[in-house]
């Protein structure tokens, strides 16, 4: 019964087979949309494909496609954001949406649940490059909103993309939706109900992220909403009397109350393998208030990490680009109908079609693949700062067949085998899918009071019961 369902789930279609790219298997699934590894045929290169199924039929998955597409044209060419390469309509009834990725090995979750040693350095440098990503997305007025391992991407020479752009926002957006973040990661003042919530929510995603390196198991891994607020207090301690009562909710502070009077958990002794410089920014990211959460700009400046910037004099001015260009949200406030969404969506993917890719290319050569993606031009890129060593191989030009290409940054070589991780992962996903279905949609449509902006016990009581971690709450405002 269980291998019955398992093809059925791994065998969707991908019908592109007379376009440039070979598929070649599926690598893995999301709430949207199943993923393909493939080759591009004329240069071999390596890519995923995502694809997101009837998507002119369902509005919030419309939306959802039209916003990754429209943020990562947006976000192009920073080296810790994932690249769309290609988007493209199946060749036979223009349902499905196709959208080409450079391809990654791995996830930061199938290694985090494999036997792969992480060790300090890996450590070090995952959380350097999330957070230089984290800093440039959040310039650009972006908050991604679900960040969780499975959407930080790795490969072989522990270079780390972030991706899963289809749940971001504006940073000051008005009618900010509860249900956004995997429960595990997801920040006190979205669980507390406060409908404004900043680019601090992120931070605190990368917090849980960074103990979760350190410990090899989610630090905050509630079974429900209550039991999460609950277990976030109990490790962080009790807030303080200004904070409770700065509480929109008697409910929430009685909740909060509950725990008891607690010391803060000493992370050292929870941690006993981190560093003290990784235990220091590990506290000042998990920090009950938003307001003096740190920022990703000034993380990057910790000591835990600062040794991959580049430092521009010996004034220590750290090369952190302030002036880039926002991203303009002004689309989702349209009202727009489910045929205006679509034709949006096809503005899209002109905007690949009509940018062929060169044919003048060398056959022998193993040069960046950007130069066959024209519409993606390497920009002066500031934010690259990770010296590699000419001798490492990188995972394309590496005519070897092990899987271990190798980094050096300015503390030792790194690897990570990522051969390991995808085949633990492949068993563990297929007795899931065994159980039940992945897609965990809850459609919660509740009506925010906008003027006190909290929300009810009894809806935190409603709140989903499911035990996983990784479901994706889908968002509680009608985009319609």
């Amino acid at each position: 019964m269980n291998e019955k369902l398992d093809q059925q789930y791994f065998d969707v279609k991908f019908d592109f087979h007379e376009s440039k790219y070979e598929p070649i298997k599926n690598i893995g699934n999301g709430a949207y949309g199943v993923v393909c590894l493939a080759h591009h045929r004329k240069i071999g290169t390596s890519v995923a494909i995502k694809k997101i199924a009837d998507v002119f039929d369902h509005f919030i998955i419309g939306m959802r496609t039209y916003r990754e597409i429209k943020i990562l044209r947006h976000l192009v060419n920073h080296e810790n954001i994932i690249t769309i390469r290609d988007v493209f309509l199946d060749s036979n009834n223009q349902k499905h949406v196709y959208i080409v990725f450079d391809y990654m090995d791995t996830d930061l979750k199938r290694v985090l649940e494999s036997n792969q040693t992480l060790t300090n350095d890996h450590i070090k440098y995952f959380s350097y490059q999330m957070l230089n990503g984290l800093a440039f997305i959040h310039q650009s007025g972006i908050i991604h909103r679900d960040l969780k391992p499975s959407n930080i991407l790795l490969n072989q020479s522990c270079n780390l993309k972030i991706a899963d752009f289809g749940m971001a926002r504006q940073y000051r957006d008005h009618d900010q939706t509860q249900y956004v973040v995997t429960r595990w990661y997801r920040a006190p003042e979205v669980i507390l109900g406060y409908t404004e919530y900043s680019q601090a929510i992120d931070l605190w995603s990368m917090g849980c992220i960074l103990a979760e390196m350190f410990g090899r198991k989610p630090i905050f891994s509630g079974t429900n909403t209550i039991a999460q607020i609950q277990l976030i207090f109990i490790i962080l301690g009790t807030p303080s009397k200004a904070y409770l009562t700065s509480l929109r909710s008697d409910c929430f502070r009685r909740l909060i109350l509950s725990v008891g009077n607690r010391q803060p958990a000493n992370f050292k002794a929870l941690y006993p393998s981190a560093t003290d410089d990784g235990i220091d920014l590990l506290r000042q990211l998990l920090v009950i208030d938003p307001e003096q959460r740190i920022r990703a700009t000034a993380a990057l400046k910790h000591n835990f990490v600062n040794e991959f910037l580049i430092k521009l004099d010996d004034n220590d001015d750290c090369m952190i680009d302030n002036d880039v260009e926002k991203f303009d949200f002004g689309f989702e406030s349209e009202k727009w109908t489910l045929n205006q969404l679509q034709n949006a969506i096809r503005e899209e993917i002109d905007h690949f079609s009509f940018r062929p890719i060169k044919q003048n290319y060398d056959e022998t050569s193993t040069a960046d693949h950007d130069q066959f993606f024209p519409h993606n031009q390497p920009m002066e890129n500031h934010h690259r700062v990770v010296i590699v060593d000419s001798k490492s191989p990188s995972p394309t030009t590496s005519s070897s067949s092990s899987s271990t290409a190798v980094v050096t940054t300015a503390t030792s070589k790194l690897e990570i085998d990522t051969t390991r991780p995808l085949e633990k992962k492949r068993k563990h996903r297929r007795r899931k899918n065994g159980h039940h279905h992945h897609h965990h949609h809850h459609h919660h449509h509740h009506h925010h009071n906008h003027h006190h902006s909290k929300r009810s016990c009894a809806m935190i009581y409603n709140d989903e019961q499911d035990d996983s971690g990784d479901t994706n709450d889908e968002e509680a405002v009608q985009l319609s």
